[in-house]
């Protein structure tokens, strides 16, 4: 997600930021993602999501938003930009991330 990060801290401060905005918009990012953690945690053990499909979605979501930032980015607004960097963010989170620290957990409990 570090890939449109300074795209997403200028399009959120602008560019005279100082280091209080620059770090309350990256506190922002860090919430979204700790809500995407969240909400992982929430459904992961649904059986009609489980782990594979909540990665692959994941995975499909994030690398469509990202495509959408890198192939758009410049005819779309600056709130546009941060909704999609934000999206990006809670489903980077939720799904691959958490289960790619979950997966080896639960498989190294048993060696």
């Amino acid at each position: 997600n570090k890939l449109f990060q300074s795209t997403f801290l200028l399009a959120l401060t602008g560019e005279n930021a100082t280091l209080t905005q620059i770090s309350g918009a990256s506190a922002i990012n860090a919430f979204v993602a700790l809500l995407g953690y969240h909400a992982a945690a929430l459904i992961v053990d649904n059986p009609a999501v489980g782990r594979l499909r909540l990665q692959q979605t994941g995975f499909v979501i994030t690398g469509a938003l990202f495509l959408i930032c890198g192939f758009c980015s410049d005819r779309l607004s600056s709130m546009t930009l941060v909704c999609i960097y934000l999206g990006s963010s809670f489903f980077g989170q939720c799904g691959p991330n958490c289960t790619t620290f979950l997966i080896p957990a639960e498989v190294g409990v048993g060696l």
